[in-house]
């Protein structure tokens, strides 16, 4: 629905777009309201915004992704000197159940002490698509590596993914660990489809999709 992004190559300036203008209703069309395109002068970001996707879409999916020194190298080449940092949020609607939900992702890359660029900040909130409240819920809040909110019913999850992500969430994001040490495990008793369509967590995999339509 909506992208914004800063701090990447000559964006020093919040960039946002939106891929749906319209008010979201229970038979909602995105595809009459998708981005066809992006111009602009050369300089003017254009790379930067898909490059951009390109990074969440790996944080996102990819656990070792930031413990690449290739990767690092690449980083370090590309995110804009001036803010120090890359900032990112995208709004994307799922379906979750039988409800349309709309969620919003967070994430601030940094250079921690050691130099190497790690997740600073990375949040996940929902709510309903079709409310108008502003007010969204936390599903997880993630401070340089420590977790300020994990909104999850099912205490044993709860314990389960506290345990199996402690100490790694500054060099691996939570979605890419909830993936890799939650849902392919289970999909080993279901299919990794059946999965996919029950957790919110899964339509983060729609993002390379969606928007390298560019």
């Amino acid at each position: 629905m909506n992208y914004s992004v800063k701090g990447i190559k000559t964006l020093d300036e919040l960039i946002s777009l939106s891929f749906y203008k319209k008010t979201i209703t229970r038979n909602l069309d995105t595809q009459e309201y998708n981005v066809k395109g992006i111009y602009g002068m050369n300089g003017s970001g254009k790379s930067g915004i898909v490059t951009s996707v390109k990074i969440l879409k790996n944080i996102l999916t990819d656990p070792g992704y930031l413990n690449n020194p290739i990767i690092q190298k690449n980083l370090d080449s590309i995110i804009n000197k001036k803010t120090g940092k890359l900032f990112i949020e995208s709004d994307f609607l799922a379906k979750y159940i039988d409800a349309t939900v709309m969620c919003r992702y967070k994430l601030i890359l940094s250079k921690n002490v050691t130099g190497k660029y790690s997740i600073e900040y990375e949040q996940l909130s929902t709510k309903k698509a079709t409310s108008k409240s502003q007010n969204m819920k936390i599903i997880f809040e993630i401070v340089n590596g420590s977790i300020e909110t994990l909104n999850i019913e099912d205490d044993k999850l709860l314990k389960d993914v506290i345990e199996k992500t402690r100490n790694l969430l500054t060099m691996e994001s939570m979605s890419s660990l909830f993936y890799e040490k939650f849902l392919i495990p289970e999909a080993k008793k279901k299919t990794l489809q059946n999965i996919m369509e029950k957790s919110i967590y899964g339509y983060f995999f729609s993002l390379e999709e969606n928007y390298m339509s560019f």
